[in-house]
């Protein structure tokens, strides 16, 4: 059998490979003449967990890179388009980029919400709003979340991106938060690839962060594009959006919020989650019966949290009495618990 299966119009669709009919060192050095780019395949019949290459070993396949993306489907690139997507979209490698940690045991409720949130397929936005310091980035880092729906959400849920606003930073410039949202949707749904790179391919000057805002959205993010090439995916897929206030400006924000919004209303696998402060463009945006509102201010006590937390942190034992004072001088922001704690291992007196 050929390591690369054509279907009846000779695109190559799949890679297949058994030790049978290809034994180990088997190479694939260079993709066929009409190999088309990024192409997703599902196999195995209903019911049953498929695996790529499951008796394959030491099989060396260059210009491609294979994932297995969850339940029957793995996804894989041609090297040379995957770089030609990335140097027209031009995305942030790394926009996960802040490093707080949600301490394990806390924030439960609300994650349980996100949860339960996420397959309810009741409403597509969530909004996670609060003051400076009150934990939005800790519980959207790469811990809490992401693990949940690895662990427990896996088979239906593919989390696409994970992306932090840091003022002043990378992830702040207005150009590239959406061809970085653009660029791992890709990897995730490869058919929708696939559309990007006709995009390209039509228009070879065309390079997206030299684009508008509302240039990018409309022609690279709109609905009936991202329904397309996701629909064979049969899996709700997640983009976080964390720091949003850190994020261009009031009419800036808008449109991305208009544009997202109208995105996850018109195509039903898509989830949104934005954290943020309460600015008001923001609420005035996300104040809406069809968006999920958390309010860490209003809605969540965090004094057993940051009991638990300081609890966990120091070395010593603190009367209960002097963890209570810590918890009620923090008033709900884990910030000051945390700034706290920090001088209290260098010998400041708590008082």
């Amino acid at each position: 059998m050929d390591v690369l299966s054509q279907n009846n119009s000779g695109v190559v669709t799949s890679l297949e490979n058994t030790e049978s009919q290809n034994p180990p060192g088997t190479r694939v050095d260079s993709p066929p003449e009409n190999y088309q780019g990024i192409k997703s395949q599902g196999h195995g019949l209903p019911g049953q967990q498929s695996q790529f290459f499951g008796h394959a070993s030491g099989n060396d396949f260059r210009y491609a890179k294979i994932n297995n993306i969850g339940r029957d489907f793995i996804n894989y690139y041609n090297e040379t388009q995957f770089a030609t997507l990335k140097d027209r979209l031009g995305p942030i490698e790394n926009p996960a980029q802040k490093t707080y940690d949600c301490k394990e045991g806390t924030r439960t409720q609300l994650l349980q919400d996100l949860e339960e949130w996420t397959v309810s397929n009741k409403q597509k936005v969530a909004w996670i709003s609060g003051i400076a310091g009150t934990g939005k980035s800790a519980v959207q880092s790469e811990t809490p979340i992401a693990s949940r729906v690895r662990e427990n959400l896996e088979s239906s849920v593919s989390l696409a991106l994970t992306f932090h606003c840091v003022k002043g930073e990378e992830t702040s410039k207005l150009s590239l938060l959406v061809p970085t949202i653009c660029y791992y949707l890709a990897q995730t749904c490869p058919a929708y690839g696939d559309i990007l790179l006709d995009i390209f391919k039509r228009d070879s000057s065309l390079k997206a962060p030299t684009l508008p805002l509302q240039d990018q959205l409309k022609i690279f993010l709109t609905p009936a594009k991202v329904k397309e090439g996701c629909m064979v995916l049969n899996k709700t897929i997640m983009i976080i959006i964390d720091g949003l206030d850190e994020w261009g400006t009031k009419v800036e924000r808008g449109k991305l919020l208009k544009g997202l919004i109208d995105l996850c209303n018109e195509v039903s696998m898509m989830r949104l989650v934005i954290t943020s402060r309460p600015y008001p463009d923001i609420q005035k945006a996300l104040k809406h019966p069809s968006i999920a509102i958390f309010d860490l201010t209003k809605d969540y006590d965090t004094r057993s949290d940051i009991e638990l937390l300081i609890k966990s942190e120091l070395e010593f034992e603190f009367a209960s009495e002097e963890i209570g004072k810590l918890v009620i001088k923090a008033d709900g922001l884990f910030i000051w618990i945390v700034t706290a704690l920090n001088f209290i291992r260098e010998g400041m007196d708590m008082e």
